[in-house]
């Protein structure tokens, strides 16, 4: 729980507060830092950090608040980064993202009504939801107004805070992790509708803008972690192995080869019996040669992002038609799982849309830090994200 000076501490910095924050992306694989130091079109990199988590899956949930806090110091220690005011992000199964219509509600009164005109919409006891809305305008029912409901368990937003918290910063905004990458979007003002994928290592973010406003949110259970554990799991090899074979062979599509044709049917003596027809079939069979360990992987790899892609295309689909007149012009992925070679192009190919890779690195102007490996860059776009808000924005 978050200790009483702590909340004061916090609460100080809403009413007192810095309008620049360093955004804290803490995810189940890694933890990235970005502070930016952005004012009109321009966008300076002031730090940025990356690490992966270092605690075992079985580990306790002491050890690995006590590790992932220590993470995060680090990050800012050897970032140089002075400033602590932040805000991270949430995102799964216990966020929920709605987009609805509910009965005009002043501004005023939002906060005490809110939660009766949200519990139809959400799975979980509105006594155990952190609530939020966006206004979007007015609906077609004159009475009634348009927005994005958030409703995110409450203990993950302490999860959240008391991580930052415990490294000595000061939280001051939580934001969903879509929403995040809305902001980088919206920095590099393409207009038109467009789908992001932000693939991370346990799911993937999905949102479909449309002229630079979220109107789609999902997360779907497959990420880069997909890919290595299912070739560890079929190929009987560890994790590490697994993650270095997924990352030499990427996506391609491989030919299976087909199985020898099986042998005539004797002539003589006796009519062969369907038995024996199929036990020459599997014994041609078996005489296929075999795939090697890369083009095993490779048939796994391509099964998994076919699944993506049509994750991806259902949600483009509904989001189409929810009006007349919607469009996606393109797909952008991001994130982590993004750098697997060949992977936008394989998306592309299935999605029927053109797939680009996204990094922050496209909204910065100028730097201060030292160069972003290219390989990293994406997985700092929710990061980035988040240092891109401001405060009581």
């Amino acid at each position: 729980m978050v200790k009483p000076a702590d909340l004061v501490n916090i609460l100080k910095g809403l009413f007192m507060g810095p309008q620049e924050l360093v955004g804290v992306d803490i995810g189940s694989h890694s933890v990235k830092v970005v502070w930016l130091s952005c004012d009109g079109k321009t966008c300076r990199l002031k730090s940025w950090g990356h690490a992966p988590l270092q605690f075992r899956l079985d580990a306790p949930p002491e050890e690995k608040k006590l590790s992932t806090t220590q993470l995060i110091k680090g990050l800012f220690e050897r970032g140089k980064i002075s400033q602590r005011a932040v805000a991270t992000s949430v995102s799964g199964n216990a966020v929920i993202v709605r987009y609805v219509a509910i009965p005009k509600i002043a501004k005023k009164d939002l906060s005490q009504q809110l939660p009766n005109e949200a519990e139809p919409f959400i799975p979980f006891g509105v006594r155990d939801v952190q609530l939020s809305c966006h206004i979007f305008g007015e609906a077609a029912d004159k009475k009634k107004m348009n927005v994005a409901l958030v409703a995110a368990r409450k203990e993950l937003i302490s999860e959240r805070v008391e991580f930052c918290v415990a490294a000595g910063l000061n939280p001051l905004l939580i934001d969903v992790d879509a929403f995040a990458l809305e902001s980088v979007y919206e920095r590099l003002g393409i207009p038109g509708g467009a789908a992001i994928l932000n693939i991370g290592n346990k799911q993937t973010n999905l949102a479909v803008l449309e002229n630079g406003v979220t109107r789609v949110v999902r997360d779907v259970l497959i990420g880069g972690g997909s890919f290595t554990k299912t070739i560890s799991k079929n190929l009987s090899v560890d994790l590490a192995m697994a993650e270095e074979i997924k990352r030499r062979v990427g996506v391609k599509e491989v030919v299976v080869p087909a199985p020898k044709p099986p042998p005539p049917p004797p002539i003589s003596p006796g009519i062969q019996t369907a038995a024996q027809t199929a036990a020459a079939q599997d014994a041609a069979a078996e005489q296929a040669p075999p795939l090697s360990q890369d083009d095993q992987a490779a048939v796994i790899i391509a099964g998994i992002a076919r699944d993506l892609a049509a994750e991806a295309r259902r949600s483009i689909d509904f989001y189409i038609s929810q009006a007349s007149g919607r469009t996606v012009e393109k797909v952008y992925i991001t994130g982590g799982g993004a750098v697997m070679p060949n992977l936008a192009k394989f998306l592309e190919t299935e999605i029927k849309l053109p797939v680009e890779i996204l990094t922050p690195l496209s909204v910065i102007t100028s730097s201060d830090a030292e160069p972003v490996p290219p390989e990293l860059a994406p997985a700092l776009t929710v990061a980035a994200g988040l240092a891109m808000r401001k405060f009581n924005d």
